[in-house]
């Protein structure tokens, strides 16, 4: 579905610009501007990766948008911030289905199964992140916290 969306935007850009070069009319300059824009946000954000950091202990979290622009998400301290990492919709983490606090999706809606990590700040505020976690990962953050990781059975 995406490629289509890609393909139809693509082709209503060319042809809007090929109608404005053609007739030089403002009546088909700003379709095709809005469809240039439209066009190169989509391009950006549809192209979105995720990338997992683990070293002293610390977890990060960076999107990195359209191949090249990347941000900083989270930083989670696993010793001291980790409430529970499970699989998502699992008894250990049903308390917190449904609440409502900030929540970050990284994670790639193929039907891979993901895992939903609650944390909590020095304030005590709760948050969550849904992330597609690797098994080596999985496997480090237990040897840190075995009492707070759920693995998939």
């Amino acid at each position: 579905m995406d490629t289509v969306i890609r393909a139809v935007m693509i082709t209503m850009t060319a042809l809007t610009g090929l109608a404005f070069a053609i007739l030089v009319s403002l009546y088909f300059f700003v379709p095709f501007f809005l469809f240039a824009m439209l066009t190169l946000w989509y391009l950006r954000e549809s192209r979105k990766e995720f990338d997992y950091t683990l070293g002293n202990g610390e977890l990060e979290v960076t999107v990195i948008k359209g191949g090249s622009i990347r941000k900083t998400l989270f930083c989670l301290d696993i010793r001291t911030q980790l409430v529970v990492l499970a699989p998502s919709r699992s008894n250990p983490v049903q308390p917190w289905v449904g609440r409502k606090m900030k929540t970050w999706d990284c994670t790639s809606h193929t039907g891979t199964p993901y895992y939903c990590i609650i944390m909590k700040d020095e304030r005590g505020t709760e948050y969550k992140a849904l992330f597609e976690p690797d098994e080596t990962l999985l496997g480090i953050i237990m040897q840190l916290r075995p009492e707070k990781v759920y693995r998939v059975t």
